[in-house]
This record gives structure tokens, sequence and C-alpha cells, in this order.
């Protein structure tokens, strides 16, 4: 299999458990004494990792800074399959991170500083990679990353997968507008997707296939599962695979993608692939970190047949 192109902001994460929702005047207990560990993150890293975990080639497209060995984050992707070569270094700044603070009740604060990744320190993509890869898999960036990441794929005809993201700063409204004219499977949330109906006077979903390349829309829902429209005009629906127990739901949207690009890229079916999603998705709630229970094919194998009686993976 040709190789996939991830894009997106490296994190290296700091998770911070607090007993109560943090307020202007207060103090409030972080309670794990492990809140300085870095746990490998990011939506491209996340999505490779599970890729790679997963026995598809793939690239992420990522500057880091002058403490990528210290952080051991290329040994981290080599262990997990996942190629260096899109790999660029500034060395005067370092890699991007975040402190995500985690509420009693579940909930999630980011802080997020870019670092190397930051529009100044942008550096154009190694085109070659671009010539035969697979699929160009888009997430949150930089917008001058988001622009060459459209140009590129456009350029050399690549197929663009887009996991919708809230930010305002790298996907403004002419850079929607150019994924809107190469995207082909895009990942968005119930309240994603009505922010973009609304934005550009869609009248709901069917309206997305009206975009010269789209051919399924995938609307995530949490805890309810995912629906799928494709352009057929079916609409599937993906109930949750229910995990051994939720730890951390960090990363858990990042690993339905890469479930379902796996079985999109294998040939097996939208609702295959759908249902691969939501099993490698159940793995990732079960630890601390967004791909620290990372599953192997052969676990996801297993679940899958035991979750889909009658539909063997």
């Amino acid at each position: 299999m040709k190789k996939v192109l991830t894009t997106g902001y490296p994190s290296m994460d700091r998770i911070v458990k607090l007993d109560k929702t943090p307020l202007v005047g207060y103090t409030s207990i972080v309670l794990n004494q492990d809140s300085n560990e870095i746990y490998y993150g990011g939506c491209s890293l996340n999505i490779s990792t599970i890729l790679g975990k997963l026995n598809v080639p793939n690239t992420p497209l990522i500057r880091v800074g002058k403490d990528f060995e210290q952080i051991k984050l290329g040994e981290h992707l080599k262990k997990h399959n996942v190629d260096l070569s899109g790999i660029m270094k500034v060395d005067d700044k370092i890699t991007s991170f975040s402190y995500l603070l985690q509420t009693a009740s579940g909930d999630h604060v980011t802080l997020f500083h870019p670092g190397a990744h930051s529009d100044e320190n942008f550096v154009n993509y190694n085109e070659e990679l671009f010539k035969d890869a697979r699929m160009v898999v888009m997430t949150i960036n930089s917008k001058s990353d988001n622009d060459e990441t459209l140009r590129l794929a456009k350029k050399y005809d690549v197929p663009l997968a887009f996991g919708m993201k809230l930010d305002e700063t790298g996907f403004t409204d002419d850079v929607l507008e150019k994924v809107f004219t190469s995207v082909e499977i895009m990942f968005a949330n119930a309240h994603e997707t009505d922010v973009l109906c609304n934005k550009f006077n869609f009248n709901g979903i069917k309206d997305f296939f009206k975009l010269p390349k789209m051919e399924i829309f995938v609307v995530t829902k949490g805890g309810s599962g995912s629906t799928i429209y494709t352009k057929k005009g079916e609409i599937i629906e993906i109930p949750v695979v229910t995990p051994k127990r939720i730890i951390d739901t960090a990363g858990a949207g990042d690993a339905y993608m890469a479930g379902f690009l796996y079985g999109y890229l294998n040939d097996l079916g939208i609702e295959k692939a759908g249902r691969i999603g939501s099993v490698v998705s159940s793995f990732i709630l079960e630890e601390l970190g967004c791909t620290t229970n990372a599953p192997t094919l052969a676990q996801v194998k297993e679940r899958y047949n035991k979750n889909y009686k009658g539909d063997k993976l």
C-alpha cells in the first residue's frame, strides 16, 4: 500500500487531573503526581501512531524543535512503524506541547503552545512525498501548513480526508473553501457540522455532497456512536463499542478516524470501516494518553469479532 500522509500539530501532552474546575482566585488541587510526564499526542501523531500499529504505511508531516531527541519522539514513532522522512526540525524552537487539564467531571481544558509548528516557522514540504501518496489526512494545523497541504494535495491529485476542528485561526473561511474543492472524506461532530452548515449556508449534510469530490461524511457523536453518510444516499449508524473501562477520553476521535481509514484503505466497505473505527476508539479510552493503549491488528480483530458476531474481520 502507498503511504498515507498526515498533517497537523504534534503535541507533547502533559495531563493534569484536578479536583475541581479551575477558577480565578481559587486553588485547584492536582491529583496526579505524574502530571509532568509526557504523552505523545496531537491529531496527526495520534492518527499516524495508530495507523502504524495497524500496519498502514504512513508519514506525518510535522515540525519538531531542538528537544526532538530529548523527548524521544523519534523512538516512539519508529516503535509504532511510522516513517520519519516527513519530519522537519527547527533548531531554535521546542516541539509544540499542551497541558490537558482534566476536571473531576471528565471535561478537558487544553492549554497549547505551538512552538516549532507556528506560522513563523513554516517551511515548504517535501513534494516528493506527495507524488506517490495514497491519501492525505488533514487535521488541525497552522494556516501556512494548511495552505501548503491543500496546494500539494491538489497539485498531485492526492485524495484528501479532513478532520474538522473548530479552529478559526488555522481553518479560516478561505482555507475551508479550498478544503471543499478537494475533500473526499470528512469527519466532524454534530456541533462542527452545524457550524459549517451555518457558515456556508448549507441546508444539512446532503449539501456537502454537492462538493466536487465529496464521497463520505462521518458525524461522530461520542458515546452515541457515529453516523456515516455517503454520496449514494446511504445512512449507516455505527454503535459504540464498550471499553473495559474509561480512564481518559482524549484522542478517542482521532482513533476512530484511524480505524475508519484502515478499513477504507483496505477496501473493507464503509460500514465495516465505521465499526473498526468504533473498536479502535474503545481501546484508547482505557488508558491515560491519546495513544498509550493503541491496539495491534490482532487485538482489533478479536474485539471486532466479539462485538459484531456474524461479521468477521
